[in-house]
């Protein structure tokens, strides 16, 4: 959820929206949120256009947050892979992008 949020920081990102992209639903996102927001890694504000809705930004913690385990990731990915060959990494690699290719949209809340 940080990461997405840090890669749209430069928009106004709904609730909604950060659902469909991360493929979660809007009750899912919003018990998500609170738990972030209470721990200042996230922030919410109402849309003055329309009050039902909130946007979502990540918070200068949340972005400090990212940059230490981004840090620590290559490290942590190399730990879990050890036991496999590079030509193995390379497979698994591509069975999983071809898996998050295959992800079924979820569907629309309003439905």
């Amino acid at each position: 959820m940080l990461t997405v949020l840090n890669r749209l920081r430069g928009e106004q990102i709904t609730q909604r929206r950060l659902g469909k992209e991360l493929y979660v639903s809007f009750p899912n996102v919003t018990v998500m949120l609170s738990r972030l927001e209470k721990v200042s890694l996230v922030e919410r504000t109402v849309n003055a256009a329309d009050r039902r809705e909130r946007f979502v930004k990540i918070t200068r913690q949340g972005r400090m947050l990212l940059k230490r385990i981004w840090e620590v990731q290559p490290d942590k990915l190399e730990q879990v892979t050890v036991g496999l060959t590079d030509n193995e990494r390379l497979e698994l690699a591509r069975l999983l992008n071809k898996m998050i290719d295959q992800q079924i949209p979820p569907p629309d809340e309003d439905s």
